[in-house]
């Protein structure tokens, strides 16, 4: 109700599936816009090497988790697409 979380494309919302780092990064990104926090800061994820594999709908949560310091990858990976560790304290 609150666009929070939507599910998927072909309209499943998948609650029985594992979820990635990018889609809670996009929960976290959507929640704070909800309740009206600042979410314009952000950080390129250019220099992490799987960059490439951040999913269109995701970049600019993910960026906004980056800049904030949520989201900081491992060894020069984001690992975007697997499940993931966020830094929970920074948000």
């Amino acid at each position: 109700a609150n666009n929070i979380a939507s599910g998927y494309s072909d309209g499943n919302f998948g609650a029985e599936s594992p979820i990635t780092t990018e889609q809670f990064t996009v929960i976290l990104y959507n929640y704070a816009k909800f309740k009206g926090l600042d979410v314009s800061t952000a950080a390129s994820a250019g220099d992490f090497k799987d960059s490439a594999e951040i999913s269109h709908w995701a970049v600019n949560a993910v960026e906004w988790a980056i800049g904030k310091g949520i989201l900081n990858g491992s060894d020069g990976y984001l690992n975007n697409q697997g499940a993931g560790r966020t830094n929970a304290d920074a948000f």
